[in-house]
């Protein structure tokens, strides 16, 4: 298995399949079908070879591999990726996500840390098509992401974003203001970042100002843009980026959103007649250009969501969001607008009587009617100051809709 060599795996692992399927002494393989017969024998080669207490698995040693002896041209193509394909295909979603997200007793790294340290893009890749949760940190609170940008790695580094890493993490620890001191060689991926950071803050700017426009006009952000990735099995994570604790809610998706405010924009925020502090959440998706795009022209888009098999929008925010402060009292928000949910975006009031401080943001995702669609999924979460509309950039917008339809 460590060695990579899929075919004669294969062969031995049907073999054994087919003897303890007909032995007499192995009954409880007889009344199961081939896929629960393939998952439990599977499951007994991990748990046998697992290491450290059965914190660092074959997956976990299989990501940690970097076969010099041969080079991944193509995803697919590589010796170790195709056998981590191999072995989370024959396993449950439920044992898969228990291995995805089992951490190493000494470091705290799941598969996909290790994955983004070795550099090798078709193990992550192959990790990530299983929903490998991407902003999982470990004992050094860093995520995969932080060690793909580490390593200057700008292919790993497109390919995590993609798959829903939310690069808002690189902000804690001034982590991403200290990059190009802690590694020298960082230029090309410091620049990167820089210009797709701003790129996606502008584009979300921009979507947010074109639906409310004529109701708010926002004036600028008081919170990072982050990015949540849904699951298609209604996976719920909590706590994901101080912690590793993770709790299983059926079909609910579960996040937490660190938001910052200061003094001094909350003292302008009630100076300022009609002007409110908004929470706006956006379903997106990247398409698959995106990994060879340019970082100034991310290929994200905003759609609504509607059901499988269907044209019917889904609410996916089911109940209000809840802020949680300094003090640990839930602070729940009201919806900001009124009429009927169009599926482009959902806005939320933070209150006026907040104090000042380090807060962060729940809210649940129900995905029962999309679970084909969560896996591409992504939602776009960011606070901006509103105040009243910008007449101008409504009636520049009336004027290019009426010269289309001309």
């Amino acid at each position: 298995m460590i060695s990579g060599n899929q075919e004669v795996f294969l062969k031995k692992f049907d073999c054994l399949s087919k003897i303890l399927r007909k032995a007499p002494w192995g009954s409880r393989y007889h009344h199961m079908d081939e896929r629960h017969c393939r998952e439990r024998i599977m499951r007994g080669i991990i748990s046998h070879f697992s290491e450290q207490n059965g914190t660092y698995t074959v997956i976990h040693k299989l990501a940690t591999s970097k076969g010099l002896e041969r080079k991944c041209g193509s995803f697919g193509t590589h010796s170790r990726c195709r056998m981590i394909r191999t072995i989370l295909d024959c396993l449950s979603w439920k044992c898969r996500r228990e291995i995805l997200r089992l951490q190493v007793q000494k470091t705290g790294k799941t598969p996909l840390h290790l994955a983004a340290i070795t550099g090798q893009p078709c193990q992550i890749e192959a990790l990530m098509y299983y929903e490998a949760p991407p902003d999982i940190p470990d004992f050094t609170n860093r995520t995969p992401l932080h060690y793909a940008v580490l390593r200057n790695d700008v292919f790993s580094t497109r390919m995590l974003l993609w798959y829903g890493a939310d690069v808002s993490l690189l902000e804690r620890n001034r982590f991403f203001a200290h990059l190009p001191c802690m590694n020298s060689s960082s230029g090309t991926v410091y620049n990167f970042l820089c210009a797709r950071k701003l790129a996606l803050e502008k584009k979300f700017m921009n979507w947010v100002s074109l639906f409310v426009r004529g109701v708010w006009s926002p004036y600028k952000a008081f919170t990072d843009l982050h990015f949540t990735k849904l699951s298609r099995e209604g996976d719920c994570q909590r706590n994901v980026i101080f912690s590793s604790e993770t709790k299983k809610v059926i079909h609910t998706f579960l996040k937490r959103v660190t938001a910052y405010r200061s003094a001094e924009r909350s003292v302008q925020c009630k100076e300022e007649f009609g002007v409110q502090q908004l929470i706006f959440i956006l379903p997106t998706f990247y398409k698959v250009s995106d990994l060879c795009s340019d970082p100034n022209d991310p290929q994200l888009y905003c759609t609504p969501i509607t059901t499988d098999g269907a044209e019917d929008i889904v609410k996916l925010i089911r109940n209000v969001p809840v802020l949680k402060g300094p003090s640990g009292k839930p602070v729940n928000m009201q919806p900001a607008l009124i009429n009927p949910h169009n599926g482009y975006f959902y806005v939320y009031q933070v209150p006026r009587d907040l104090p000042s401080g380090e807060y962060t943001l729940y809210f649940d995702v129900d995905i029962n009617k999309i679970k084909e669609k969560a896996k591409y999924m992504m939602l776009a979460v960011q606070g901006f100051v509103c105040g009243a509309p910008d007449f101008c950039i409504w009636n520049t917008a009336k004027v290019k809709g009426k010269a289309k339809v001309e």
